[in-house]
């Protein structure tokens, strides 16, 4: 087994690349030749379109690398492709399928009349009756059923040979095709586009020229196509204890179709033998119970409702009613979401990515707003900070202002030159006592000039000139 963090390899000595010949009505298992681990998801495809394990016919089983016919017909040819992924990589491999019948050995012949036949030198001369590529022992072709679903297409191939080149005409029970219902007719390939019920019968094809004359029969059965009455089930959102009802309808002529309910399977990592896997997702089976009702069946609708009586939070996820016949398959997803409102609890329906999501969104955003606010709030702050230290500032100029005009005489007063000297000397004397560094943080701080400046200040004419002015 390779390690989970490699990407996907193909098994040792296989090739990519696989052909496949298998008679019809026999079984065929294709192994997709893939390294297995548990967190490969496989995709199959025929033809290039995927392979929903919920549309196919119940005779083709798809199970992770293996996809298996348990029946084969001509329908089943094709190539066939698996493409596996896991989070590290991809890889695909691909199967030719070749279905080999009584009545086609050659599908891949594109024009009747590219093809070289080797006949003798008689039959050169005087022409050749109409003969099958493909043919039984007596030169016809038995009857082959085809069975299509409603709204699809389907091609009746007669591919034959003859010279001259045969003529070609279709029947339907009996009656010749109107080219107006059907298009071209006088072709060895009929296609019939958007099938109806109507469509189903026995189509002929009869081939002759001047040698001879053959002919072929398909029996084309054409199944109805399943499709839900109304819009039911539907999402629903309900109080733990309530009841509820989820309803599922199919409008249908045979009231044997089956109608089943299953639950997806949530937290499962590996995968459950016993579940049902839609495209990677696990669902199981809901036990018969006295809430789950029997189908019923009126004026061709056919139902089978889901009920809680008393719904709770373990119930709540998704669920999917199944309906399905013996040729067709269908579903319909509906999410029932329980909350208590007591508790304040809510179920989460939704897968567990998109919870993840939401988590790392709504963060996000948290953390985006306590982010503003943060530089709101420090912004607003260190505004108040300052507001309040320019305040204090103005406060202190203020009241040192205030104190050297204490210090001044009041007008009219006679001052003696002593005093005044003296007045000078007791304030330089009253700063200089403060430390030099204290003094330049002090002043610093409250914009004061210092002491030096106090004396230039205090000795200047001009100090004296504004104390004569007062």
């Amino acid at each position: 087994m390779s390690n989970v963090h490699d990407p996907p390899t193909l098994l040792p000595n296989t090739s990519n690349f696989i052909t496949k010949d298998v008679n019809e009505n026999s079984s065929i298992e294709l192994h997709c030749p893939v390294t297995n681990s548990p967190d490969l998801s496989i995709q199959w495809s025929k033809n290039n379109e995927d392979l929903d394990p919920m549309w196919l016919s119940p005779n083709v089983v798809i199970k992770r690398l293996l996809l298996k016919i348990q029946q084969t017909h001509l329908t089943d040819a094709g190539l066939y492709k698996c493409n596996v992924v896991n989070g590290f990589g991809s890889i695909y491999a691909q199967f030719r399928v070749n279905i080999i019948t009584n009545e086609t050995l050659l599908n891949n012949v594109h024009d009747n009349e590219q093809r070289t036949v080797i006949s003798s030198d008689l039959d050169s001369l005087i022409g050749e009756a109409p003969e099958f590529i493909s043919r039984s022992n007596d030169g016809q072709i038995g009857s082959t059923k085809v069975i299509q679903p409603e709204g699809t297409t389907v091609q009746l191939k007669c591919l034959a040979s003859g010279k001259p080149s045969p003529e070609v005409r279709w029947k339907k029970n009996g009656k010749i095709l109107s080219e107006d219902e059907y298009g071209v007719t006088q072709t060895q390939i009929l296609i019939v586009k958007d099938l109806r019920h109507s469509d189903t019968g026995n189509y002929t094809c009869e081939l002759s020229n001047s040698f001879g004359s053959i002919n072929a029969t398909y029996i084309l059965i054409v199944t109805e196509k399943l499709q839900f009455f109304g819009n039911d089930p539907q999402n629903t959102s309900i109080e733990s204890g309530k009841k509820i009802v989820l309803n599922c309808s199919v409008q249908t002529h045979n009231p044997k179709m089956k109608i089943e309910w299953l639950k997806r399977i949530d937290g499962q990592q590996s995968f459950r033998p016993d579940a049902l896997v839609f495209g990677s997702e696990q669902y199981e089976h809901i036990e018969q119970s006295h809430e789950l009702q029997s189908q019923q069946y009126s004026n061709e609708i056919l139902s089978k409702p889901l009920i809680f009586s008393s719904v709770t939070l373990k119930e709540a996820g998704q669920y999917i009613c199944l309906i399905e016949n013996d040729k067709a398959v269908n579903y319909k997803k509906a999410f029932i979401n329980v909350f208590d409102s007591r508790k304040g609890v809510t179920s989460w329906i939704n897968n567990n990515n998109d919870l993840h999501y939401m988590i790392v969104i709504l963060l996000c955003v948290l953390g985006f707003i306590l982010f503003f606010i943060f530089c709101c709030r420090y912004r607003q702050k260190k505004n108040i900070h300052h507001h309040n230290l320019h305040s204090n500032s103005s406060e202190i100029v203020k009241s040192a202002m205030k104190s050297r005009q204490s210090l001044i005489p009041h007008h009219g007063a006679t001052v003696p030159s002593t005093i005044t000297r003296t007045s000078n000397d007791y304030i330089a004397h009253s700063v200089d006592s403060i430390p030099i560094t204290k003094q330049y943080q002090q002043h610093q701080r409250y914009g004061l000039p210092l002491p030096s400046e106090i004396a230039s200040l205090t000795s200047s004419n001009l100090y004296y000139a504004r104390v004569q002015a007062l």
